[in-house]
């Protein structure tokens, strides 16, 4: 059958499933959403193209770090801590970025947005439990 090993998970790896679905839809969602925004917040900030550009990329670059961060983590206090960990600190910087009143502040937000992305992607796409 086609999810027979959706059936075979036990119930934590089921939440394990469900929490990795929830940080991969969020990052599709930043990322379409940011796109939709960056002309706004250029405008608003009034903010130059290359700065425009770093607010767009640095969570890319972060997400690298993150990953490399989130992997080193998970071999020492458990993956599926790590990932609830960082799921929580991409959700609540993606939340902070809507409260930045400055480029330095949203440019932080995304960066932290970044970090958190990437350990959660490192940290549920490791195979094994």
């Amino acid at each position: 059958m086609r999810f027979d090993w959706f059936r075979q998970l036990t119930p934590p790896g089921r939440r394990a499933f469900w929490a990795a679905f929830a940080g991969f839809g969020l990052a599709g969602f930043d990322l379409l959403s940011f796109t939709f925004v960056l002309v706004a917040v250029r405008d608003e900030f009034g903010l130059s193209a290359a700065r425009a550009g770093w607010l767009a990329t640095v969570s890319l670059l972060a997400s690298a770090a993150g990953g490399v961060i989130g992997g080193a983590l998970a071999d020492s206090l458990g993956r599926t801590r790590v990932m609830l960990i960082a799921v929580i600190v991409y959700a609540v910087a993606t939340f902070l970025c809507g409260l930045s009143q400055s480029f330095e502040q949203l440019l932080l937000c995304r960066l932290v947005l970044g970090l958190g992305f990437g350990a959660e992607w490192t940290t549920s796409s490791l195979p094994g439990g």
